[in-house]
């Protein structure tokens, strides 16, 4: 069974490749090949079930489990590549992020179905690692910075005096980004089909710059539907108290740890886009893709004559192939 257009079908869509990646964790854990043979199985899983939601319901919007499986699949590979570099020395592990994601050990079945499973991105995302999450849910995310009592503190960054964090104005301005997006997609977009650019009464009676126009507003308006699950998603993981990184120089809150994007950066980048996705630290699927992926090919040592140019080119070559089978094999993610 590939998919299932029942609740139950698709509920245990989700738990087949959850448990079984539990289960090769523990038998397996210290295995040379588990980053990559979990990456694999987990794409191929995904892959085969954009395959037949294709082939069912082709061209369709009903949300199913295709959905969570995406960010079912960023958390499991993340999760074994983490896995993998706490079973190896610590000076082994030569980038700085691969040694900060360290998971040393096992985690219990409930922590790991929590962070699988947590309401907190679950639907849409953000994805977020393992360690990032369980230090949050310990409550050990502000411990450097407050004891139980303290209210306020010095920022180490600036020495400006500094209180309790609080998520309310993030979620409320992302939330409230989401409804906007929201209403965008209901009351707007319809006006701007994109199926209409290959009207032919369209394309004889308008001209050409009017065409190029409408092809860049309808897509403009198109993109708003993601812009509407990201900051959904993001605005849970406030409302939750989840995302807490720090204060600035000049003493301002940051809740970086699971920011999608920000909207008006990636409509106004251009060609830095594809730069930005492989570098860019607050784009999570983009921190994802990097982690499991380019700078594991970018960093490795090997003993073939290749320049490091070479090596980054086939890093991002691969990044940018699982993008294409991680969330573009079905026409709606498009």
């Amino acid at each position: 069974m590939v998919t299932g257009d029942r609740p139950i079908g698709q509920v245990i869509q989700v738990l087949i490749p959850s448990f079984a990646l539990y289960a090769f964790l523990k038998f397996y854990g210290k295995s040379a090949i588990l980053g990559k043979a979990v990456l694999t199985a987990s794409m191929v899983y995904l892959a085969a079930n954009h395959i037949y939601r294709q082939y069912s319901d082709y061209g369709s919007y009903h949300l199913d489990i295709t959905g969570p499986l995406m960010i079912l699949t960023q958390k499991l590979s993340l999760l074994a590549w983490a896995f993998y570099d706490g079973q190896k020395p610590e000076s082994e592990v030569t980038n700085e992020e691969h040694r900060k994601q360290r998971v040393l050990h096992l985690p219990s079945l409930l922590a790991y179905c929590s962070y699988l499973f947590g309401f907190m991105g679950f639907q849409t995302g953000p994805c977020y690692f393992y360690e990032d999450y369980i230090t949050f849910i310990k409550g050990h995310n502000l411990v450097p910075y407050f004891s139980s009592k303290e209210e306020s503190i010095q920022s180490s960054n600036s020495g400006i005096e500094v209180k309790k964090p609080s998520p309310n104005w993030m979620f409320f301005t992302n939330f409230l980004a989401a409804c906007v997006c929201g209403a965008v997609v209901m009351k707007i977009c319809p006006r701007y089909p994109i199926p209409q650019m290959a009207d032919p009464t369209f394309i004889a009676e308008t001209s050409f710059f009017y065409k190029i126009l409408y092809c860049y507003v309808a897509a403009l308006l198109y993109r708003f539907r993601y812009y509407f699950a990201w900051k959904l998603g993001e605005s849970i993981c406030y409302a939750g108290g989840f995302g807490f990184t720090g204060w600035s120089a000049d003493g301002i809150e940051q809740w970086d740890l699971v920011k999608n994007c920000g909207m008006f950066k990636l409509e106004t980048m251009g060609d830095e886009f594809q730069k930005w996705c492989l570098t860019s630290g607050t784009n999570k699927t983009a921190k994802c893709l990097r982690f499991i992926c380019y700078t594991r090919i970018a960093d490795k040592k090997t003993k073939l004559p290749m320049p490091c140019s070479c090596s980054r080119v086939l890093a991002t070559a691969s990044t940018l192939d699982i993008t294409s089978l991680l969330d573009r094999a079905c026409s709606r993610y498009r």
